[in-house]
């Protein structure tokens, strides 16, 4: 009894370890705190201040960018979460079931009851086959890697575009088109985002070789043309 105290203890410290780290430094600041203070650039009081400025006042332009920036801030704290929690799920099977084989496997060793001793091992063949199954799951263990990088790069090209428009006079570039980019750079961050710009890369890098074998095969045409007239 007290030994499996001992490993359920033992266990359960590893569990929340990987809970805790999720792949990802700790942060120093709860995230809700950072939160807080940004979600004032989405309340509507700021908005109509914005509409009750001028159009060639400065102080508009700067309010356009502060509220502009204040969410793209919010988003990135918000992304940041949403990738622990992606990450902790893709890790946290694969550790806990690797730490559960490995000591499920040491304890059943060293047990002398019989009756615990044929239950640990027969948790650990158990563990086993739930890793197998963990281990087949490309979602996880193959994909999201390849969603974090075109989430990443769906980001930053929005980032880009909001860069540019906030470089603009008001008059050029208002507050809703900004609200729309922002929305937009929200959007880029999702795995529907990230999996549309995985298929709109594929679709533009096959235009980009059928127009390739169609210039090769014209160049062909042509070639042989010119030969058959020189004849």
């Amino acid at each position: 009894m007290f030994r499996s105290a001992i490993f359920l203890l033992f266990l359960s410290t590893i569990l929340l370890g990987c809970a805790a780290a999720g792949g990802y430094p700790e942060n120093p600041v709860d995230p809700a705190t950072e939160i807080g203070p940004l979600t004032n650039y989405f309340d509507a009081k700021k908005m109509l201040l914005y509409q009750s400025m001028a159009p060639n006042d400065p102080q508009r332009m700067a309010l356009r960018n502060e509220i502009i920036y204040g969410r793209v801030a919010a988003y990135d704290v918000e992304f940041t979460q949403f990738q622990i929690r992606l990450n902790r799920e893709r890790i946290i099977p694969d550790a806990a079931a690797d730490s559960a084989i490995a000591v499920m496997g040491g304890v059943g060793t060293a047990v002398a009851a019989t009756a615990t001793k044929t239950a640990l091992l027969a948790a650990t063949t158990a563990t086993t086959g739930i890793k197998g199954a963990v281990d087949k799951d490309v979602f996880y263990s193959q994909t999201m890697t390849a969603l974090f990088a075109q989430m990443s790069a769906n980001r930053a090209a929005v980032l880009a575009t909001i860069d540019k428009g906030t470089a603009l006079p008001d008059s050029s570039y208002p507050l809703t088109r900004g609200l729309i980019d922002t929305a937009a750079y929200r959007d880029a961050g999702s795995i529907p985002g990230a999996l549309a710009g995985i298929s709109h890369d594929a679709g533009k890098k096959t235009d980009e070789a059928k127009l390739m074998i169609s210039q090769i095969q014209d160049a062909k045409i042509a070639l042989a043309t010119a030969r058959y007239r020189a004849k």
